[in-house]
């Protein structure tokens, strides 16, 4: 999809003022929800932590996985900036590879948030396609000797899998369970200790050359309108063309990614009125949230936000 530059801000009851050309990247970390657990294959309806581990296992019938939630849910994504790299990090304390040099280790996004009284093996987590997406996987390798951090790169499963990640969490599994004996193992350190907590790491890019900020003040001064705002199924979007001139009209998701053009061609001087009715540009409806319009010309550019409550 088609990206805008818009001026970051960290959260979005603040707005900043214009940053001249290109932002460098901007870098966030989050500590991962210190409810993430194990749930045991020898243990299904069970989910435990140790004081200071977390397990994971690949054995026979004894297989083990680790979810936990990322804490995404409640993080506001810089409007404008480009999600560059994302990245989850767990600290390995332990390692048993067995008879392997190595081991792969997936990530999956869940499909839905978790309980730490129901995280068991049975349920939810129990069926493939089910409790967690197995269209879209992320991995990393980790060597028998290893003990320190193990990274892996959710840079694309974020970008497709926002919404599932940010409001269910993920969970981590051998990429090949049932291992002969001596089978594999590892444990990592659980949220809430100082320095080996797991971890989300996001940097944001700005491309340069787009001078555009979210400034609803300006938005009124420009004339650009909507209402009803908070909205359900549809808003009716206002623009003032000045002179006889090229206009856009776009609306935007917090990712920066483009959802809908609404109006992109000459427009005589005076009022215009869009309508959007929640729904991208091949026609899917968009969810609640956040969304941002911009109105451009060739000489300006103001972004409006738009709060759809469905």
């Amino acid at each position: 999809m088609a990206k805008i530059s818009i001026a970051g801000l960290l959260a979005l009851c603040i707005c900043m003022a214009a940053v001249p050309g290109a932002r460098s990247g901007e870098v966030y970390f989050i500590p991962v929800d210190e409810s993430a657990v194990t749930i045991s294959e020898a243990l299904p309806d069970s989910s435990f932590t140790g004081m200071t581990e977390l397990g994971m296992r690949s054995y026979l019938a004894h297989n083990s996985r680790v979810v936990m939630r990322l804490n995404l849910a409640s993080f506001t994504p810089p409007v404008g900036g480009v999600l560059d790299t994302a990245e989850v990090g767990m600290y390995v304390i332990r390692n048993v590879t067995g008879a392997s040099a190595s081991c792969e280790i997936d990530g999956y996004a869940l499909t839905t948030a978790y309980d730490v009284t129901v995280a068991t093996w049975r349920y939810p987590w129990s069926s493939p396609g089910g409790d967690y997406d197995t269209t879209m996987h992320v991995s990393a390798v980790i060597a028998g000797t290893h003990c320190g951090w193990i990274v892996w790169d959710v840079t694309e499963l974020l970008r497709e899998k926002w919404d599932d990640v940010a409001n269910g969490g993920m969970l981590f599994r051998y990429h090949e369970e049932n291992l002969a004996p001596p089978g594999a193992s590892c444990w990592f350190t659980p949220g809430g200790l100082k320095g080996t907590s797991p971890y989300v790491r996001l940097i944001y890019d700005f491309p340069s050359g787009v001078n555009d900020h979210v400034d609803d003040e300006k938005a009124e001064k420009v004339r650009l309108h909507n209402a009803p705002n908070p909205f359900n199924t549809a808003t009716k979007i206002t623009f003032v063309s000045e002179r006889r001139q090229r206009c856009e009209l776009s609306i935007y998701n917090l990712l920066g990614q483009c959802l809908a053009v609404l109006y992109d061609g000459p427009a005589s001087p005076g009022e215009h009125v869009v309508y959007w009715n929640a729904v991208d540009d091949v026609g899917h409806d968009v969810p609640t949230g956040i969304y941002f319009c911009r109105f451009r010309t060739d000489n300006d550019s103001v972004v409006r936000r738009l709060l759809l409550l469905k």
